[in-house]
């Protein structure tokens, strides 16, 4: 990540954020409904993909909980089978 205080700007080890937002059909803003900074150092860390997944399933038990239905669409690195 891009560390702003620094006076070059210079890429510096960080965290990932995985943020998942929904859109309504009266609300023209983001509503983020899963949120959650991670790194690869902590301790029982697996992969980003599973914290993805764990963001998916959350939203998709809220959806079902609601009896609502929802499209997903990925961005950066949902390129793949997986």
């Amino acid at each position: 990540m891009r560390d702003g205080s620094s006076i070059n700007k210079s890429y510096e080890k960080g965290y990932h954020h995985t943020e998942i937002v929904g859109l309504t059909q009266n609300i023209r803003q983001p509503i983020s409904v899963f949120s959650k900074i991670h790194s690869s150092t902590q301790k029982d860390y697996v992969s980003t993909n599973t914290i993805t997944f764990e963001g998916i399933d959350k939203v998709v038990e809220m959806l079902d909980k609601r009896k609502l239905k929802g499209i997903f669409v990925n961005d950066r690195g949902y390129d793949s089978n997986e």
